[in-house]
């Protein structure tokens, strides 16, 4: 008798039990033309980390008893070539128990769909093209960014909508403006009143504004420690760097690390816990301040994949019932 894999997540905090994250292939596996020695030294020194960060993410999953999928690597020596399935955040979002995909409509993104198959198999819709990551999950209410930008279209706005009110047909969605695109890089819900938020106060929806929001506008919340291990490196990354990336994956060229507040982009244990991709004392403070306890994975890789905790990672199961947090 087949088993009917029964996945539920309807919020961002609730407890985690299971939880996919990417994966990457060896540098060897990369058909691109190397520019000399440094170059490649720098390229294997990145996937040397990225290999290290993903290592640190499944290893505290399993030591607080989370069970962890990870994504199937695939050739990457296609033209354009393939990006590696290393933020599965944003092709597909579970909502109640249903796995939403919108499909990723250019070539080097369609790969990534698929490298969840031996775990994504039942109760699935798929459709027009957004990047799930726009998307925050807060039980009956779902928050998201307009500001989709080339990582959507209207269509793939609509189609969502229109999933998440089938599932749930009290489904409050709440639209931000004006903050880029991927919300989890500018908003993180750490539990139920609590927000850490890089958006300025007067353009949080008005529902969110009577929570305790811990004020990440401020320059000693953007960043983390460990992220800033580059150096001077990638001052000129885009013509001095790795001039080969941009010629052979296309993705890379629209990567801004600049604007991501990588402080915020976490995952929620639970309402008493998240794990952090760096250290950032100002958060670690104000979340001590709150009972929040902080674990810090000092994530290397994050400015080159310009993608975080929160982005590597994606929810599968957290525990509870879908709960109105506004009422």
């Amino acid at each position: 008798m087949k088993m009917t894999k029964s996945y539920n997540v309807w919020s961002e905090f609730q407890p985690l039990e299971s939880v996919a994250i990417g994966n990457i292939n060896t540098v060897d596996e990369i058909d691109v033309p190397l520019l000399g020695q440094e170059h490649q030294d720098n390229l294997s020194k990145v996937f040397e980390y990225t290999h290290s960060d993903l290592e640190k993410i499944h290893t505290q999953l399993k030591k607080l008893g989370i069970k962890v999928e990870q994504c199937t690597t695939y050739d990457l020596r296609s033209k354009p070539a393939y990006s590696p399935p290393l933020q599965p955040r944003d092709w597909f979002m579970v909502y109640g128990n249903t796995t939403i995909i919108p499909n990723q409509i250019h070539d080097y993104n369609h790969a990534k769909t698929k490298s969840l198959d031996h775990v994504l198999q039942e109760n699935i819709v798929r459709g027009d093209y957004i990047d799930t990551a726009n998307f925050l999950r807060c039980g009956r209410d779902v928050f998201y960014t307009s500001d989709y930008g080339n990582q959507g279209t209207i269509e793939g706005c609509v189609f969502m909508y229109k999933q998440l009110i089938d599932i749930n047909p009290l489904m409050r969605l709440n639209e931000i403006k004006d903050v880029g695109s991927h919300l989890d890089g500018s908003i993180f819900f750490v539990r139920p009143g609590l927000l850490l938020s890089a958006i300025e106060y007067d353009s949080l929806p008005e529902r969110l504004q009577s929570w305790d929001i811990i004020d990440c506008t401020v320059p000693e919340a953007q960043h983390v420690k460990s992220v800033n291990v580059w150096g001077d490196l990638f001052k000129h990354k885009h013509n001095k760097f790795h001039p080969f990336i941009l010629e052979k994956w296309l993705w890379y060229k629209d990567t801004n690390p600049e604007e991501t507040c990588w402080s915020i982009n976490a995952l929620s244990i639970n309402e008493q816990c998240v794990l952090m991709p760096g250290y950032n004392k100002y958060v670690f403070n104000e979340l001590s301040k709150r009972k929040v306890e902080c674990i810090d994975l000092s994530l290397r890789s994050l400015d080159f994949w310009d993608g975080g905790l929160h982005c590597f990672t994606n929810e599968l199961i957290r525990t509870g019932d879908c709960i109105d947090y506004f009422e």
